[in-house]
């Protein structure tokens, strides 16, 4: 499974959603295939998780989908607490693992390959997880996910390939 596959998947359905995107190939990735500027793209990894927890608290009548990675998330796991005590039913928190840190060169992540992200947010208290390998089937799971109006934790377990290398807006919505 690709990222930018996944991502074309979430683009299509992509309406007035608040996205938060990790620093790295996600946001290089989101931003390459939709080229719009109202996605917030993280200047720093491990930030995301606790910023789109936040947005999603203040703003609990709009959708929240954070678009995270393995390398990201695994700067703030301590984020995967909180979330998991406050769910907020309007976040999609999706992760990305390919299990490197493909904007540096893709160098392994800390653990890669014997992590499992969608059990530590089990163990946390998230009761909404997801693992997928195949496309097809984030296809025909993706819409029960989006449409439930629950909290939901989603990886997405991607080959690691070079990412686009295009400059991204900062200065977000």
């Amino acid at each position: 499974m690709r990222t930018s596959d996944c991502f074309r998947l979430l683009a299509q359905r992509w309406r007035q959603e608040l996205v938060v995107c990790t620093l790295g190939t996600v946001t290089s990735e989101w931003y390459a295939l939709t080229r719009n500027d109202r996605a917030f793209h993280m200047h720093a990894m491990g930030i995301a998780a606790p910023f789109a927890l936040g947005l999603a608290l203040v703003r609990p009548r709009t959708p929240v989908w954070l678009l995270d990675s393995d390398g990201g998330l695994s700067m703030s796991l301590g984020s995967l607490l909180a979330e998991a005590r406050h769910k907020p039913a309007n976040l999609v928190h999706f992760v990305v693992d390919n299990g490197t840190y493909q904007i540096i060169g893709g160098y392994p992540v800390v653990n890669a390959g014997r992590t499992d992200f969608a059990g530590m947010a089990q163990g946390a208290g998230m009761e909404r997880t997801y693992r997928f390998q195949e496309l097809s089937d984030f296809d025909a799971g993706l819409d029960t996910i989006l449409t439930a109006g629950r909290h939901s934790f989603v990886v997405l377990g991607v080959e690691a390939e070079p990412g686009p290398k295009v400059p991204v807006p900062f200065e977000g919505p």
